[in-house]
């Protein structure tokens, strides 16, 4: 809370540049209605800007859309209106631009008349949409942590987020970005939205219970608020380092320099005590914790980066700026510095393909070549993530987990995992209403293979709060990932198997509680049949061909086991080709002559012509909706007889006309299930192509639209390799 507290001071002082936080201006009365004539000069004084200087005005909308939303909002400003409502009635139409970094702030005596007024007297986290007390700061037995408040001076929670949501900015569609924005200044959105009064009428539910209770509580004010909140600020880096598991977890709260300034701390510093105690301890797992890290500059996560990078890196293939002449009406309703001329910005841009690209260099590093550091870290890396990780915090895991072995754990990100338009963003104030409208300068492409357009970064693991969580005061994503690393069995995702086998003479054999019924039997050479085997001699052995093996299977088929070593983000892993698909082994050790791995059942080789070839004959058996069954059943033979063709069926028969055999577990197959999943992140389906072929919700131009993507993200993978 305490950090809560302070982000939302330091939200304000920007705003109002006044010592008199909670005292109203004198004359300034928020029911003054402005003329209709200014807040149109207003409108077109934002549009004109926004126009001329934006790098991604048209990422997510076409020009020709962009101009009739611009047209629609300004025919909708036809009377009069106070500040307050001239700002909801442009808010959403900055929020259609979809970028996270352009938002809209009510003027600093606004600011100052609103938080002289008693405020919502509790914090609360947004859960399934739903709200949930996180903290009570009123003497109120009723408003227990894990309560939910249903209703609030009448209004539920819908229409509360629905109302509020506008004004939240996100980068692209996403929606869980804004939920999170919101429950963190969850009062001071609600006092901007719905009357501030002196008492809050609630409808809510007690913590495990069902029955629907009726409480009015009283309001606070900021200077209560701040006197109550007595927890000391967390740091924005700190470090622990537990030994008993060989682990340090890394907690950045922000990547902003000068927030971190604010703790006199200096990050080049820290870093680099941080990887020297670690390379002294020779710790062998680095928790990298930025659930809630709204970014910051690049000076700091790049710095970061040398210490995880195995060679030298560039974190963005591009970074675009829009015009190099800003007009005269920019600089004289914004605070952008008056260096920013023609001949100054055309020393570090140049026209490239029709864009004004940012040059490398020293002052603008996004796209600067680095080098890594000597104390690099060669363990095992996780990184947690959740809706609150955005802008920097969400380029950090989006690079990493396209350049380097990471796995990540937690929410997916708030922010983008292909770029965003951040770099500068002066804030221009408009003159008549005071509204203040920030607005970025530059555009920026992550040097990434691993980009869905429009999404944020997708954990390896997806672990969501629950409401129990806060009754329980229960870190559910950090205990999962420290039991992951524990690697206590009861702790694996449902996606992986831990598989066990013991040496037993010129044989490891054993079978996996995961997959019932299946029994492994891999054969070794001779000699190591009384004699110990290690990780690299087993290496050693598939790479020299002499690991074979059987998988009996529960109707005691038998089936070949083939193994071969594969590059897998950085390091040689082994691969076992089985009936049941195709598995890497990871975690893999033998000790005491036991042999343990875990295999993920979703691992997604790398990509290979034949994977795209898989896919395109896919989509060439579905050329029009009259070539779709609707209605799988995973059986393909009435498929081919009727050739009409359900998703899994198309697939299916085209992996066995490219490759010669099917591979339940391919890659082709692989990333039509993964882009199924990340489409469809609410919906949990068992059998991923049969459940959206046939979902009611589905129709044929969503199997086409998955079948591009997938093209689309295979050809991507394989342009990265050449």
């Amino acid at each position: 809370m305490k950090k809560k507290l302070l982000h939302t001071f330091i939200l304000i002082l920007a705003l109002v540049n006044t010592n008199q936080l909670l005292i109203a201006q004198k004359g300034y009365d928020s029911k003054r209605k402005i003329k209709l004539d200014k807040l149109q000069e207003d409108y077109r004084i934002l549009r004109e800007i926004i126009e001329a200087v934006h790098p991604g005005l048209y990422l997510y909308q076409t020009p020709e859309k962009m101009t009739k939303t611009f047209d629609d909002y300004y025919l909708k400003i036809n009377r009069d209106l106070t500040e307050l409502e001239f700002y909801k009635l442009i808010v959403p139409m900055l929020d259609s631009i979809h970028c996270g970094h352009t938002s809209a702030e009510l003027s600093p005596e606004y600011y100052n008349k609103l938080y002289s007024k008693p405020l919502i007297p509790f914090d609360i986290e947004i859960i399934d949409n739903k709200f949930f007390v996180k903290k009570n700061w009123i003497d109120s037995l009723d408003l227990l942590p894990g309560t939910e408040i249903l209703t609030i001076n009448g209004f539920t929670a819908k229409e509360i987020i629905d109302s509020i949501s506008p004004s939240i900015s996100c980068d692209s569609y996403q929606r869980a970005y804004k939920l999170f924005r919101m429950a963190l200044h969850f009062r001071l959105h609600f006092a901007k939205y719905f009357d501030q009064t002196e008492k809050f009428e609630l409808s809510i539910t007690q913590p495990k219970d069902s029955i629907q209770e009726q409480l009015v509580v009283s309001g606070i004010g900021w200077k209560e608020l701040q006197r109550k909140d007595t927890l000391p600020t967390p740091k924005p880096l700190s470090y622990e380092i537990i030994d008993s598991i060989s682990t340090c977890v890394l907690r950045i709260e922000s990547f902003s320099m000068g927030y971190i300034g604010l703790f006199g701390i200096d990050y080049k510093v820290f870093f680099k005590d941080v990887f020297t105690q670690i390379c002294r301890k020779n710790i062998q797992n680095l928790v990298i914790d930025i659930r809630g890290n709204d970014g910051g500059n690049p000076e700091v996560f790049i710095t970061l980066l040398k210490y995880l990078m195995y060679k030298s890196f560039n974190v963005y293939s591009k970074s675009v700026i829009q015009t190099q002449v800003y007009p005269k009406v920019f600089f004289k309703y914004s605070d952008l510095p008056r260096k920013y001329s023609k001949k100054w910005i055309s020393s570090f841009t140049e026209s490239i393909n029709g864009e004004i690209v940012v040059k490398p260099t020293d002052k603008f590093i996004e796209t600067l070549i680095q080098q890594p550091e000597d104390t690099i870290f060669r363990g095992n890396l996780y990184i947690l993530t959740d809706a609150g990780s955005y802008s920097a915090a969400s380029v950090l895991p989006s690079f990493l987990k396209s350049n380097q072995k990471v796995t990540l754990f937690g929410e997916e990100t708030g922010g983008t995992a292909s770029g965003n338009t951040g770099g500068i963003i002066p804030t221009v104030n408009l003159p008549k209403s005071k509204i203040r409208i920030n607005v970025p300068l530059a555009s920026t492409v992550i040097n990434s293979n691993n980009l869905i357009w429009g999404r944020g970064v997708t954990p390896h693991f997806s672990i969501q709060r629950k409401p129990e969580d806060i009754i329980d005061n229960r870190d559910r994503q950090m205990e999962y990932l420290m039991n992951y690393i524990r690697f206590s069995k009861d702790s694996l995702p449902d996606n992986y198997f831990e598989i066990k086998l013991k040496k037993e003479g010129s044989s490891i054999n054993g079978e996996s509680q995961y997959i019932e019924g299946f029994r492994f039997s891999i054969n070794i050479p001779d000699e190591y049949k009384t004699k110990g085997l290690d990780n690299d001699q087993f290496i050693k052995l598939v790479d020299d061909k002499k690991i074979t093996g059987i998988l009996t299977s529960p109707n005691q088929k038998i089936t070949p086991l083939q193994f071969e070593i594969v590059n897998h983000r950085g390091f040689d892993d082994i691969y076992m080709k089985t009936s049941l698909g195709y598995f890497l082994w990871e975690k893999f050790e033998i000790k005491n002559d036991t042999l343990s791995f875990v295999i993920n059942w979703w691992y997604c080789s790398p990509a290979t012509q034949k994977d795209l070839q898989i896919l395109q004959m896919a989509k060439s058996l579905l050329l029009d909706s009259t070539d779709w069954n609707s209605n799988d059943d995973r059986k393909c033979e009435d498929d081919i007889e009727c050739n009409k063709w359900s998703l899994f069926c198309a697939l299916r028969n085209s992996s066995i006309q490219v490759t010669g055999e099917y591979n339940h577990h391919n890659t082709a197959m692989q990333t039509v299930r993964n882009i199924i999943f990340e489409l469809n992140p609410e919906i949990e389906f068992e059998h991923a192509l049969m459940d959206c072929n046939n979902s009611e919700n589905t129709n044929f131009s969503d199997i086409i639209r998955i079948l591009d993507i997938a093209v689309n993200k295979i050809k991507q993978q394989l342009a990265e390799k050449e």
